[in-house]
C-alpha cells in the first residue's frame, strides 16, 4: 500500500465525497479501485474498515446512515457485492391476483452490510465505461431522493436554513411576557431532520413535518407540538413528563421510544410504541377517554375513537430506517408518501386507487428507480414531467 492509501484523512474524504454526491470521476475510480484491491490485501481491508468506523466519520454519519451508505455502494450500477442476492418480495393485489415487486428485506440488508464488512469491502467491476457519476446516476427527467434539510423558525419570525445533519437546541431561559419562547423546525417536502432538545431527547422529523418546542422546558412538564411525522427517543425524567401534542391527541411519556404519524392528509393519527409506555388522550372527544400502549402496539385515532392494535414495527419505522416498506398498501397511500419524500405531485386515474402493492426499497434511490419497481409488476406505468408524475394503467 502507498502512503497516500494509508492516509486516514484522504480515505475519509473519499467516503464523504461519495456519500454527498460530490465525488469526481477520478475520485470515484480511485475509491472503487481501493475497494477492489482490498480483496487481495488484508492490511488494506482492515485499514479501510478502521477508517469507516473511526470517530471522525461517525461524526458525519449515524450508524444507520453508515449502513445506508454501504447499501448505496452495494447497489451502484457498476458494481455488485460479494454478498448473496436477496430474493424478490411477493406482492398481492385484491381478488387473489399475485404479482411481483423486487425489493430488499431490512434483515437481509443488515446481513449484507455485515458480510461486506467482514469480507473487507469486496466488490468487482461490471462496466465502469467513460460516463461520469452524475451522467449515470441521474437523467433529465429524474428526481433525486430527499435528504437532510430543514428550516428553523424563531419566535420573532426569523428563518434560518439548517445545513448540518443535526440541530442541537441550546437551552435559554428567555421569556416573552412571562411565557416560554417557542421555536419551530420545519422540514419541507423532500426533507428530513434530526433535532436534539435541551433535555437530551432526540427527535427525527420525516418530510413535510414541523416540531414546535420551547427553548427551556417548564418545571412541571416538557411539551412539544408536532405536525407530520416524527420518531422520538425521550430522555427519562419521572419528575417531568414529556408531552407531545399532535392533531387531536396528546401523548404523555416519561422516557420512551415511539413514532407519531399525524399528517393532515392521512385518514388517522398513528402512534407506534417501541420502548417504555405511552398514555394517549383524545383532546377533541374527551368522553372517549384514553388509551395506554405497551411496546409493540400501535394506536390509531380517526377523530372519533382510539383503537389499539399489534404493530408492524418494521413498516412503521421504515421511513426512519431509510426505506419504503409497502405491505398490501393501496395506491393512494403509497403515492402520498412518494409526494412527500420526493417533493412531487402524483396524479392517477380512479381505476388505480384500489390496486395494492407490497415490497421494500431504499428511500435514497432516484424516483425513476422506485417507480420502475412498480412498473415491473405490469400493473402500472409512469411518466415524469418536471415535478409532476402521472400514473397510468
Amino acid at each position: 500500500m502507498t502512503n497516500k492509501t494509508m492516509d486516514t484523512a484522504y480515505l475519509n474524504n473519499l467516503f464523504l465525497a461519495y456519500a454527498t454526491n460530490s465525488i469526481s470521476k477520478t475520485e470515484f475510480s480511485e475509491l472503487m479501485g481501493l475497494i477492489a484491491e482490498a480483496k487481495e490485501d488484508a492490511e488494506l481491508a482492515a485499514f479501510m474498515e478502521k477508517v469507516w468506523n473511526s470517530h471522525e466519520l461517525s461524526q458525519s454519519f449515524t450508524e444507520l446512515q453508515s449502513a445506508l451508505l454501504y447499501e448505496r455502494i452495494i447497489n451502484d450500477r457498476r458494481f455488485v457485492p460479494s454478498a448473496p442476492k436477496i430474493p424478490a418480495l411477493q406482492v398481492a393485489e385484491p381478488k387473489g391476483k399475485v404479482i411481483f415487486f423486487n425489493g430488499w428485506y431490512l434483515q437481509a440488508i443488515a446481513a449484507s452490510v455485515i458480510i461486506l464488512l467482514s469480507a473487507g469491502l469486496l466488490f468487482y467491476i461490471l462496466d465502469q465505461g467513460e460516463q461520469s457519476v452524475d451522467e449515470i446516476a441521474y437523467t433529465k427527467d429524474d428526481i433525486v431522493a430527499g435528504g437532510d434539510k430543514a428550516v428553523l423558525i424563531m419566535a420573532n419570525g426569523q428563518k434560518v436554513q439548517l445545513n448540518d445533519a443535526i440541530y442541537q437546541v441550546a437551552e435559554q431561559k428567555e421569556k416573552i411576557n412571562g411565557a416560554p419562547v417557542y421555536n419551530s423546525i420545519v422540514t419541507p417536502p423532500g426533507g428530513q431532520y434530526q433535532v436534539r432538545l435541551p433535555d437530551g431527547t432526540r427527535v427525527w422529523l420525516n418530510a413535510a413535518s414541523s416540531l414546535q418546542f420551547p427553548l427551556s422546558f417548564s418545571e412541571k412538564t416538557r411539551t412539544v407540538k408536532l405536525e407530520g411525522e416524527a420518531y422520538f427517543e425521550v430522555a427519562h425524567n419521572k419528575e417531568q413528563p414529556f408531552l407531545v401534542e399532535a392533531a387531536d391527541q396528546q401523548l404523555k411519556v416519561l422516557g420512551t421510544h415511539f413514532n407519531v404519524e399525524a399528517y393532515t392528509n392521512e385518514p388517522a393519527v398513528k402512534t407506534t410504541l417501541l420502548e417504555g409506555s405511552v398514555l394517549i388522550r383524545n383532546t377533541r372527544a374527551v368522553q372517549l377517554g384514553t388509551a395506554s400502549l405497551e411496546p409493540g402496539q400501535q394506536a390509531t385515532l380517526d377523530g372519533k375513537k382510539i383503537s389499539v392494535y399489534e404493530a408492524d414495527l418494521e413498516t412503521a419505522m421504515a421511513w426512519k430506517n431509510g426505506y419504503f416498506i409497502f405491505k398490501d398498501e393501496d395506491m393512494p397511500s403509497i403515492m402520498r408518501k412518494i409526494e412527500r419524500w420526493y417533493n412531487v405531485e402524483v396524479v392517477y386515474p380512479e381505476e388505480l386507487k384500489h390496486v395494492h402493492f407490497e415490497g421494500t426499497i431504499s428511500r435514497f434511490r432516484n424516483v425513476s428507480e422506485l417507480l420502475r419497481k412498480f412498473e415491473l409488476t405490469g400493473r402500472v406505468h409512469f411518466k415524469i414531467e418536471g415535478r409532476r408524475i402521472t400514473a397510468m394503467p
